[in-house]
């Protein structure tokens, strides 16, 4: 009987892997395509994607979608954050953020008691 239970599990496990995701949402529209124009001399580790939004005073719901490109230079190992903000005709860059190493061991204790503090407020 044991025997019995055991292959029912496998077949519906195996069923259940092959079937769509009950949560895929089809596009709205057509596919949207995107370029970011990246400096060649810069080795992409990642890329990814923030929306932020907010209502207006009429009662309007407004967002601006932003790209965030991580990346090291080929020749000097300097990382960076570039931020495009995506717009109705494209994306283009609108902030590079060079990520430095700091001595001030501090900046580490500051960011800790910061992220406590907020973490407290939001409790």
């Amino acid at each position: 009987m044991h025997r019995w239970g055991f292959i029912w599990t496998i077949v519906l496990i195996n069923a259940c892997s092959h079937s769509p995701s009950l949560y895929t949402i089809p596009p709205a529209g057509p596919v949207r395509e995107d370029r970011l124009d990246v400096p060649r001399s810069l080795d992409v580790v990642w890329v990814g994607q923030d929306i932020v939004g907010w209502g207006d005073s009429d009662g309007r719901f407004r967002f601006r979608s932003f790209f965030n490109v991580y990346g090291l230079h080929r020749e000097t190992g300097q990382r960076y954050l570039l931020v495009y903000e995506r717009t109705s005709e494209g994306s283009k860059l609108v902030n590079i953020v060079t990520i430095t190493e700091s001595l001030d061991e501090n900046l580490l204790h500051e960011a800790d008691t910061l992220s406590t503090l907020s973490n407290r407020e939001h409790s």
